[in-house]
């Protein structure tokens, strides 16, 4: 075992869920199977810097052994989909009116993501292809408009 580093991991009673992709890989894996009392050694490399910014730099790919003594295991048990578990959320809801404002929601946002990356991908298109020298007259207005409307949009929300 090498020296103990608190600052990257560690805790007391943390709770992990285990679910594949959460932390880092090898760590659920491991933990599978564990009972209340059981004490693991896990062996994991720490992810390279591609994937994890939250790491120190010298960590990246490095080999670790993370010691893990198991508490309590839980099962997580979800709520049954019906109009009691609807009305849990907003009164007098219904699982059909839930069921279908999260599919209007989730249809929504799609179409809004669609609308977005065509919006940018136009933007990249008539830059790369459009060259005209802007006055700084018109960026400094510009800027002044999109900070007071920024400022009056706090003002509306209530921030100070």
């Amino acid at each position: 075992k090498g020296q103990a580093l608190p600052q990257v991991a560690s805790g007391d009673n943390l709770e992990i869920i285990l679910e594949e992709g959460r932390f880092m890989p090898g760590l659920v894996e491991g933990l599978m199977g564990a009972k209340a009392g059981d004490v693991k050694e896990i062996s994991v490399s720490f992810p390279n810097m591609a994937s994890s910014k939250s790491l120190p730099q010298e960590l990246a790919g490095k080999p670790a052994i993370f010691e893990i003594t198991v508490h309590e295991v839980k099962n997580r048990v979800l709520p049954e989909l019906n109009d009691e578990f609807a009305a849990s959320i907003r009164d007098d809801l219904t699982f059909a009116e839930l069921e279908n404002e999260v599919r209007t929601a989730v249809t929504q946002e799609r179409d809004d993501k669609t609308v977005d990356q065509r919006n940018r991908m136009v933007e990249l298109q008539l830059y790369e292809r459009v060259k005209v020298d802007i006055p700084d007259t018109l960026v400094t207005e510009q800027a002044r408009e999109k900070f007071a409307m920024m400022m009056a949009d706090f003002r509306e929300q209530g921030t100070p």
